[in-house]
């Protein structure tokens, strides 16, 4: 969760809801609003997100709601933002009990900075195997994008699993409200089908793609505009240089057609393909002066690849192939002290 702004919203600090008292608000946005809050029975922080107030009176959402929670909540991981299950006011309005995550969210980092491409590799991958953890499970994210992604000291955390499936699809086109989600949209999300897993992975693929080189390939200056682009038009060049098995990766999990993409384990496994065994990279956040626990990117250290990761990475060798192949080149130009020829993304 980010870190508190200026309240304004209708339950101020101090207010009780169950056992948990409000300390002030995170954010509010079309999905819901959050609330950073402290549970008394345990003495711990906790994040409350409650029904968008457009909804707070439709039956039928309050439904997909808790049954949404509910599912999320069995997803464990520790790239997943724990969810600790749904619960209701005395008046019976729904809320959603997750864990507290300090950190920024990728929009905010990629806001800040330019990201390195190891540091890219590095989040994605952690972002994938996140997902496989929920696909394994059934859950469909269905809004995969920066704002939902937190970099915290513990890693990478996947945020409102689930939440996304409730919001009606006429919503895509609001003016405004939903123009950054419909950038990481799959194309049979734009055409209002039935979802299943490798719609995250084409989302996850948007995140890579703009890690990579600062903005995502589909853009326009209306929902309806980039919505077409993205089931109609080809991803655009990119003066980025990447190596070339990684571009190939970023186009397979681009493709138009859902069957040709990787799925998220096969993803994580070459993600981490292209890694080289010293530069398996582990985000560390210093924590900024004050009292709102804001805290900004420091530095990535460097860690050990573990032997398992190898034979992990050998049972993906068909989107992987090609990593291993480039990793080594890169190795061995590294020990020359050259740089590898590289090509352009895409």
């Amino acid at each position: 969760m980010s870190p508190a702004t200026p309240f304004t919203s209708d339950k101020p600090p101090g207010t009780v809801v169950g056992r948990y008292t409000i300390e002030a608000r995170l954010g509010r946005g079309g999905q819901g609003v959050v609330y950073l809050a402290r549970d008394m029975d345990v003495n711990r922080r906790v994040a409350l997100k409650f029904l968008p107030p457009a909804l707070v009176d439709d039956a039928c959402a309050h439904q997909r709601f808790i049954r949404e929670a509910q599912t999320a909540s069995a997803v464990k991981h520790p790239n997943v933002c724990a969810n600790y299950g749904v619960e209701t006011t005395d008046d019976g309005e729904p809320f959603m009990v997750m864990a507290y995550c300090k950190g920024v969210t990728l929009r905010q980092a990629l806001n800040d900075a330019v990201l390195s491409i190891a540091d890219a590799i590095d989040i994605a991958a952690q972002i994938a195997a996140g997902l496989s953890a929920a696909h394994e499970q059934g859950v469909v994210h269905r809004d995969v994008k920066p704002g939902n992604v937190m970099l915290t000291d513990e890693g990478v955390k996947i945020l409102d699993f689930g939440l996304a499936r409730f919001l009606d699809s006429s919503q895509i086109t609001a003016a405004g409200s939903l123009l950054g989600t419909a950038s990481y949209m799959s194309p049979e999300q734009v055409r209002c089908e039935r979802l299943d897993p490798q719609s995250d992975v084409w989302s996850l693929g948007i995140i890579l793609y703009e890690m990579l080189t600062g903005a995502p390939p589909f853009t326009g200056s209306h929902p309806e505009a980039i919505c077409y682009a993205i089931t109609h038009e080809p991803i655009p060049p990119s003066t980025m240089g990447v190596p070339w098995a990684l571009r190939t990766l970023v186009l397979r999990t681009l493709s138009k057609n859902p069957a040709r993409r990787p799925n998220a384990p096969a993803l994580a496994s070459a993600l981490r393909g292209l890694q080289l065994p010293s530069q398996v990279l582990s985000r560390k956040l210093s924590t900024a002066a004050g009292e709102s626990g804001n805290k900004r990117p420091q530095q990535y250290v460097s860690k050990r690849l573990p032997s398992s990761a190898w034979r992990t990475l050998a049972a993906a060798l068909s989107p992987a192939c090609t990593a291993l192949v480039s990793a080594a080149i890169v190795a061995a130009h590294a020990l020359k002290g050259s740089a590898p020829r590289i090509r352009m993304l895409p």
